[in-house]
């Protein structure tokens, strides 16, 4: 007997007491932006909800760990990188995990669609974040819990509340289901070297910046980016430093292409010996330091045809096979073709492959 497909699970992790001390004790602890990245080996998908914590789409194939096992794993990985307080909720829809994150009585707090009524009912219409006079408004009329506003016909809550309404309605629900936006931070990788003396030639200084471009630019090539935006700071004997930034419409991997347009975005007072220079003591630079920011394409998952929803494997591989005839030989597979574009359709190229080769097969 065929399995049912999995059902959609979103989890949230929470990491507002984490998000406290940080203020407290700034740079006592990793940033989110690490703990994303470590997060990404559980789940392709990530959608930060600052400064509370992020979602995670969890749905699984039918071979995958079942939902406890990956919330536990989500939540490991959480207190591995420092956050101990952290708590992970896990429901079909995201307004409720965020919910089972907060209010669950375990940690994580797994619900299944069928835990869903009986967990929200009994939760105070505050626990949604609801502004203090629309909770006010509806504590006149008896609606205290998201049960009493679930008993509700569809609707009615309008009367009541008017805009907000409709999407508190369908929190009480269980149905605000909506797809997550993926984001992830962009890598920014920094260099900085203190001069031993001060440097007023603008030749010398070029050939510092490459030296100094070489190292980050070498590590974006290793992990397949490129730099889209640039930002050069000058310290000088004066006490005030010089600042260039700029952004690329092309990924940059060499030092060659941003050496020349770093160069000529500084102000002329940058060490050539121009009159400004001349005109202040000790003006050549004693310091100088780099950061760059590369996008990195969000983490993918492998189509699978496990995951093909109940009673479709038949229609799926007839549907294979009609397109195997009517290609008439092209058939192929999208192959890594330029990793740094910034356009998703440029990252990619089709490679055909004849008759049933090694990229034929579906």
């Amino acid at each position: 007997m065929a399995r049912p497909a999995a059902a959609p699970l979103v989890g949230y992790l929470l990491l507002a007491d984490d998000v406290e001390r940080e203020q407290q004790e700034p740079g006592r602890g990793p940033g989110v932006a690490a703990l994303l990245d470590a997060l990404g080996v559980h789940s392709p998908t990530l959608e930060p909800d600052p400064p509370a914590g992020c979602w995670l789409d969890l749905r699984g194939g039918r071979r995958g760990p079942p939902p406890a096992a990956r919330a536990a794993a989500v939540l490991a990985t959480a207190r591995a990188w420092g956050h101990a307080g952290a708590r992970l909720g896990v429901a079909p829809t995201p307004g409720v995990a965020r919910l089972a994150a907060a209010h669950g009585a375990a940690n994580p707090a797994v619900l299944l669609a069928g835990d869903v009524a009986a967990f929200l009912a009994p939760l105070p219409v505050m626990a949604t974040g609801l502004d203090g006079e629309f909770a006010a408004r509806l504590a006149l009329v008896g609606l205290r819990t998201l049960g009493d506003l679930a008993a509700l016909p569809r609707g009615a809550l309008g009367d009541y509340l008017g805009a907000p309404a409709a999407g508190l309605e369908a929190v009480a629900r269980g149905e605000d289901g909506r797809p997550l936006r993926p984001w992830r931070p962009p890598l920014a990788l920094t260099a900085r070297r203190e001069l031993d003396f001060a440097l007023d030639d603008r030749g010398a200084l070029a050939a510092l910046l490459g030296r100094l471009l070489a190292p980050p630019l070498a590590e974006l090539r290793r992990r397949g980016l490129g730099a889209t935006r640039a930002t050069l700071t000058l310290e000088r004997g004066t006490g005030r430093p010089l600042t260039a930034e700029m952004a690329l419409a092309t990924p940059a991997t060499t030092p060659a292409a941003l050496l020349a347009p770093l160069l000529a975005a500084l102000p002329a007072a940058a060490g050539d010996g121009s009159e400004d220079d001349a005109d202040e003591a000790g003006a050549g630079v004693t310091a100088v330091a780099l950061a760059l920011a590369a996008p990195r394409v969000p983490q993918a998952r492998q189509a699978s045809f496990f995951d093909v929803p109940t009673g479709r494997e038949a229609r799926l591989r007839a549907g294979v096979g009609e397109a195997r005839r009517r290609a008439a030989g092209r058939l192929g597979r999208y192959r890594l073709a330029d990793p740094a574009h910034p356009l998703p359709e440029c990252r990619y190229a089709f490679a055909d492959v004849a008759g049933d080769g090694e990229g034929g097969s579906a």
